[in-house]
């Protein structure tokens, strides 16, 4: 049977012929499946029967669908319409109509978590039959490169629709990731995951997971190998560009939740910057030697405080260029005296220095050149740092 635009049908022929069509085994199944194709298919599995028939002949009616039923006669158009009541109609069986399967809304059950601690891949099935396989493919990302799969979990869509799960432990597929040396400053290492299942696949891959770890640092000096004793300040700058300050007692201090990257540890971040840098695979292992060995140095410069300028710079740098610390007169250290006492903090061991005077407005003037610390440490009253 032919319904449509060839056939001309206004809607209360279109009416009857439906109505007809409904009344014979699986013909409301067929109705209801043509209007699938017009409407979303959640959409109609909520309407009632009359509805779609109405909706059905709506349009048959406006010449914008026509119905093709090869397996049925048609019926006479002058025979009356044959009105049912609803517990008339045929049962309906299987489903309606056959949806393309569809992944999406891929994210971690976390954001972040510890190194060895497994997480979930979570995404959300639609339109499979249930049993399916699929592969969950784990991506390392790193900032300016191209995503690279560590890991390819197999896993099963295990319904037709729904929130779909699947476990995975950053430990063993993500060791090359992890060993990776990156230089200082990079992004932290992350990891997304996209899914395949037969002719489906997510359009993207997930957000970004980030991993954690609990370092210990050890505080040694750089020449005995003996823990640093006491209290040391020390300032950690993680992956992602943020700061936390810590303190060491005897040359030890545990950090918590360090994420997983490119990581500098500043000694006396108050004094001159002494930095180490670690990579993930120093992370990743969680321990962190740092060897710190450096001096304060103060100089007695026989100038009246009042006299100077407070723009004037006094420099002290290293003969080989590693070092370099500013000062003015706001830092005199003794008040009220005629002389100006400067304070260099991070001074390296084993080095020849340079103390420039620098007036405003005037080039470098220099009080000494070249000179090894050792000298600067009797008559200067340096001490080494603790």
């Amino acid at each position: 049977m032919y319904i449509g635009r060839s056939r001309r049908h206004d809607r209360a022929t279109a009416l009857s012929l439906l109505r007809r069509i409904a009344g014979v085994a699986q013909g409301m199944d067929e109705l209801r499946a043509s209007l699938a194709g017009e409407l979303p298919g959640r959409v109609v599995d909520g309407m009632a029967d009359s509805a779609v028939i109405d909706a059905l002949a709506d349009r048959i009616a406006r010449g914008q669908m026509t119905l093709i039923f090869p397996w049925l006669e048609a019926p006479t158009i002058g025979a009356p319409a044959i009105e049912l009541a609803p517990a008339e109609l045929p049962a309906r069986e299987g489903p309606r109509q056959e949806r393309m399967p569809r992944i999406d809304g891929l994210r971690w059950s976390v954001q972040r978590a510890s190194v060895g601690s497994t997480v979930q891949a979570i995404f959300q099935a639609s339109g499979f039959a249930g049993g399916e396989s699929a592969t969950v493919r784990v991506l390392e990302r790193t900032p300016g490169a191209v995503a690279s799969e560590v890991a390819s979990i197999a896993a099963a869509i295990e319904k037709p629709e729904g929130e779909m799960r699947v476990d995975w432990t950053p430990k063993g597929e993500a060791e090359r990731s992890l060993a990776c040396t990156e230089e200082p400053g990079e992004g932290p290492l992350e990891f997304a995951f996209d899914v395949e299942a037969g002719t489906a696949q997510s359009r993207g891959p997930s957000g970004p997971l980030y991993l954690t770890n609990t370092i210990s640092l050890r505080i040694i000096d750089e020449q005995s190998g003996d823990p640093i004793e006491g209290k040391l300040g020390l300032r950690l700058r993680f992956a992602d560009g943020a700061e936390r300050d810590v303190e060491s007692t005897d040359g030890a201090v545990e950090v918590e939740e360090t994420l997983v990257g490119p990581l500098t540890v500043i000694v006396d971040p108050e004094g001159r910057a002494d930095e180490t840098h670690a990579d993930n695979a120093q992370v990743q292992k969680g321990t962190l030697e740092i060897r710190h060995g450096y001096l304060t140095v103060a100089v007695d410069i026989l100038a009246d405080p009042a006299a100077l300028s407070t723009q004037d710079r006094f420099v002290l740098r290293s003969e080989d260029g590693a070092y370099r610390q500013e000062r003015t007169t706001k830092n005199d250290l003794i008040e009220g005296d005629d002389r100006l006492t400067l304070r260099f903090t991070g001074v390296h061991k084993g080095k020849r220095y340079t103390l420039e005077h620098i007036p405003e407005g005037i080039g470098p003037l220099s009080i000494f050149e070249n000179v090894p610390v050792e000298q600067l440490l009797p008559t200067a009253g340096g001490e080494e740092e603790d």
